[in-house]
Order: structure tokens, then sequence, then C-alpha cells
């Protein structure tokens, strides 16, 4: 058994890959992780984490973070439709 994890499911999977090793043995084989949320080399100031909380509880719909471009992953052009048509995906304002 291989398993994949992406950003906090990658941090996750690091986190319990000796359990399962051990829970599994020989069936667990490995994991692949793409770009792991493993830790930040920086502690978030509290006055920060203050504001954003503030924002998140008074503007519960703002859409944080950079925009994703749909057509710098896809190559078939169909595939990047579907994704910015998606409700879900943040791709600017």
């Amino acid at each position: 058994m291989f398993v994949t994890g992406h950003s906090m499911g990658g941090g996750l999977i690091a986190l319990l890959g000796d359990a399962w090793r051990e829970r599994y043995g020989d069936r667990f084989r490995g994991a692949v992780l793409w770009s792991p949320a493993l830790g930040s080399p920086e502690v978030m100031p509290a006055a920060v984490i203050c504001v954003l909380r503030a924002l998140c509880w008074v503007w519960p719909s703002a859409q944080l973070g950079p925009p994703e471009d749909p057509y710098s992953s896809f190559a078939v052009l169909e595939e990047a439709d579907k994704y910015a048509a998606c409700e879900h995906n943040y791709i600017g304002a």
C-alpha cells in the first residue's frame, strides 16, 4: 500500500507514517508527499492571528489567499474550464 498527500494531507501522512508502518507491517510500502505542510520557520505574531480571526468573524466569505490560474496546471483546456467554473475554487475577483 502506498499513500499520497498534498499540503496538510502530506503533513498528516508524515506524522502517521511510523504508526501505519507498525500497524500494517510490510503491506505499508511508502508515501508520496506533495508540498507537505511540515512546519514553519517562524511563528506568526499574536497580533496578526488576532486580526485574521477578527476578519474571519466579521467577513466570513472573504476570499483570502492568492488567486490561482487554472490554465497553468492543465494540459487540456476543457479540464481547466471545468476547474475554473467550480464554485469552490478561487481564481480572483
